[in-house]
């Protein structure tokens, strides 16, 4: 490969990787190398080259961009992975929390043959919404790389050859039909916001990219008041009428509106809180209202089923819900509003066919909220604000 040629080796070719982080990147004329375990979808991008991004705007209207200078190649040929990675300007992930430790030996493999080769670092940017992805990725390469017979790799020696970049992903992609071709819809929000540090290079000069110091606020952004509000036009617009089938069904009720507009704003105050120089009053309000115009977005087709379903993690202290409830009661901030998107997620699960989503509402009505916070929420005696909220309801 040319020198000037600039070139993104992105791991995952389903809808985040395709219709987001492909898109920002080939605007800016870089090669997309997917590395995949989809043969179908491997050899539909080599036999067309590019495909469609189609955004679906709220008036109705669509505008395509297509994505050029794209080929694929299986995850599991690890030698060709492997080039490819020797010869990448960047590298990106987007497979979920869970994958990314079948494809992080290739990667501190191929970090650590440039380091011999005197090439530059790997950096890679971490497409999955995960906090302190950076930590997480260091000690899998590292552990790959001992494995691999030299017990003198520590941390520092890692780091060295490897910028693991973390991000906060906010796109919406809904479920896609069944058709056979790449292209994908989607909305049209197209900004990347990751975190400045971490890379070995300077972040990629990109118009959508946003890079940030605090990269910590911006996933706990995402996560408590986008994935809150989310979940809480599903929860709510459910329990208002069973028959609500789509996420902009539910907030064409005034009062699901205000709800849900309420709960996010009281999320918003606890993240001032915590994140007093990252944001402002005025920036939460306006992503507030941002937010709840894109989940009006009819032509998106998003289902109360699919935003609201998996309540065990949903419902997890680590997760949207119980996770902005425990932050609130560090600050003493009022969290009754947030409270009420967790009662009301609870009995939710008898919308679907996942009988796993029954259990909040049956521990709920059999034991009680304190059973579904310590069985489902995962609360327990070891944290002194988990100690107290389960007090607060048991008292």
């Amino acid at each position: 490969m040319s020198e000037n040629i600039k070139k993104l080796v992105l791991f995952g070719a389903g809808n985040i990787g395709r219709s987001f982080i492909a898109q920002v990147f080939s605007r800016d004329n870089y090669e997309i190398v997917f590395i995949d375990i989809n043969q179908d979808v491997i050899n539909k991008i080599n036999n067309t080259g590019s495909y469609d991004v189609i955004n679906l705007n709220p008036d109705g209207s669509k505008e395509a961009y297509t994505v050029k200078n794209v080929r694929a190649v299986n995850g599991q040929d690890k030698a060709k992975v492997i080039q490819e990675l020797n010869t990448a300007s960047l590298v990106s992930t987007s497979v979920g929390k869970q994958a990314l430790a079948y494809i992080v030996g290739n990667i501190a493999e191929a970090a650590q043959q440039r380091q011999q080769q005197n090439k530059p670092p790997l950096d890679v940017i971490l497409a999955e919404n995960i906090r302190e992805g950076r930590q997480y990725m260091l000690n899998l390469a590292k552990e790959h790389l001992q494995k691999q017979g030299n017990n003198d790799i520590d941390l520092t020696y890692t780091a060295s050859i490897l910028g693991f970049v973390e991000t906060s992903i906010g796109k919406m992609v809904p479920l896609q039909d069944s058709s056979d071709n790449l292209d994908v819809f989607c909305e049209p929000y197209n900004t990347l916001i990751l975190s400045s540090d971490g890379f070995h290079q300077s972040p990629p000069q990109i118009p959508a990219i946003k890079a940030v110091k605090n990269i910590n606020a911006w996933v706990d952004r995402k996560l408590f008041i986008h994935n809150l509000g989310h979940a809480s036009c599903a929860y709510f617009g459910r329990a208002k009428d069973k028959n609500t089938e789509y996420l902009w069904q539910s907030l064409q009720n005034p009062y699901i509106e205000w709800k849900v507009r309420t709960v996010m704003l009281e999320a918003g105050k606890i993240l001032l809180a915590e994140y007093p120089t990252e944001f402002s009053q005025k920036d939460i309000i306006n992503h507030v209202d941002d937010l709840l115009n894109r989940f009006k977005n009819q032509f998106l087709g998003d289902t109360i089923y699919r935003v609201g379903r998996d309540l065990s993690r949903k419902l997890h202290k680590s997760d949207r819900v119980l996770g902005a409830i425990l932050l609130g009661k560090k600050h003493n901030l009022p969290v009754s509003n947030i409270f009420d998107t967790y009662l009301t997620a609870c009995d939710f699960g008898k919308l679907g066919n996942d009988k796993n989503d029954y259990k909040p509402s049956e521990i709920l009505h059999n034991k009680g909220i304190v059973a579904v916070l310590k069985e489902i929420g995962g609360l327990d005696n070891c944290n002194q604000t988990e100690i107290d909220l389960i007090d607060e309801f048991t008292n």
